[in-house]
């Protein structure tokens, strides 16, 4: 699988999952687990701007001091 469609199987994956966390059939902690999972599966870092919550990484976060 290429790196391409790996982003797409988990952005469609995570599209699901979101849709089932909106209609509440799993909680926001089921959602965050199977989120993680999900990215390892398809090789996505915890820092990947591809991720749902890219900007809870800390190297991508801005300093406005």
């Amino acid at each position: 699988m290429t790196k391409t469609e790996a982003i797409i199987h988990y952005k469609a994956a995570v599209a699901v999952f979101e849709k089932w966390l909106l209609e509440g059939f799993i909680s926001s902690e089921e959602f965050t687990k199977i989120d993680i999972m999900t990215a390892e599966k398809y090789g996505l870092s915890s820092c990947s701007i591809y991720r749902r919550n890219e900007l809870l990484c800390e190297k991508n976060r801005a300093n406005i001091e």
